[in-house]
């Protein structure tokens, strides 16, 4: 379901010729060079070994897991700085005992709720919109989805809701959590960081959750801006049908009906069938 995997599909179905490359992860000894690189101890092979060692067997030499580890270190004050001695220090026992039952998700679950509330519900929201998203839709639905104490939280100043969420998006940008292709558009620097965001979400409140932000894009963007996010809008609304009304059942699958049929004619056959099956039902 990975956004690539289907446009390769689909790509594949209209004959063209896809050429893979593969990329291997780092080695042992090249994630101790870049350790050490990053903590500017090249003189101190042995003290870095350590530690690269204990970062490569939980990320098995994946080079962006092994930055957000070596980033959840230092934001737990697990790897600090002495002056005395001009350098880092870490207890590797201390960061073992600390890692035993985590994971990569955990360890980027942990990282996000370090975040304010008012991040956190971007977040959230962003990672409902998929791998790539707006953050003018962003916007759009933290206006009306987020409590009054989080919208207190981005303060009352004179400047407007987009500028104040820009600005906290840039910070989103300079952790790595995201980048931004251009105009309106941002997409997540790994899947691993949207599906540690959707878990922000309480379980029992994902599939409202996405409905309502479905509802919200729904009813508040204009005409133009909803044919353009028809799909996703569909898509939101479709993971919360069982509590919807007879009249909301009939209205969404002639929406599905709508988009499996533009689905269609675009050659997406995969995603119309999706669409079909979802008005149908």
């Amino acid at each position: 379901s990975h956004p690539l995997a289907l446009q390769l599909r689909e790509a594949t179905q209209l004959g063209l010729d896809i050429a893979t490359i593969k990329v291997g992860n780092l080695s042992c000894s090249t994630v101790k060079s870049l350790i050490a690189d990053a903590l500017r101890m090249e003189d101190y092979e042995d003290e870095v070994e350590s530690l690269a060692t204990i970062i490569f067997k939980k990320t098995e030499g994946n080079a962006f897991f092994v930055l957000i580890f070596l980033s959840s270190l230092y934001d737990e004050e697990l790897i600090q700085f002495n002056f005395g001695v001009m350098k880092w220090l870490w207890d590797d026992d201390v960061i073992k005992k600390k890692w035993v039952t985590q994971n990569v998700a955990t360890v980027m679950l942990e990282k996000l709720k370090r975040f304010k509330e008012v991040s956190q519900m971007m977040m959230k929201i962003a990672s409902c919109l998929g791998a790539t998203f707006s953050p003018s839709i962003v916007t759009t639905v933290f206006e009306n989805i987020s409590t009054l104490e989080t919208i207190l939280e981005l303060g009352d100043d004179d400047m407007d809701t987009f500028s104040k969420v820009s600005n906290y998006m840039h910070e989103f940008e300079d952790e790595g959590l995201w980048e931004s292709d251009g105009d309106d558009s941002c997409r997540f620097s790994h899947d691993q960081i949207q599906l540690a965001a959707f878990q922000l979400i309480p379980l029992k409140q994902r599939d409202s959750f996405r409905r309502e932000i479905g509802d919200i894009l729904l009813s508040k963007l204009d005409p133009v801006a909803l044919e353009e996010a028809l799909f996703q809008v569909v898509s939101l609304k479709n993971c919360d049908v069982s509590h919807m009304s007879e009249d909301e059942r009939r209205d969404l699958a002639r929406m599905n009906l709508q988009v499996g049929l533009k689905a269609y004619d675009n050659a997406a056959f995969d995603t119309a069938v999706v669409y079909f099956k979802e008005a149908r039902e």
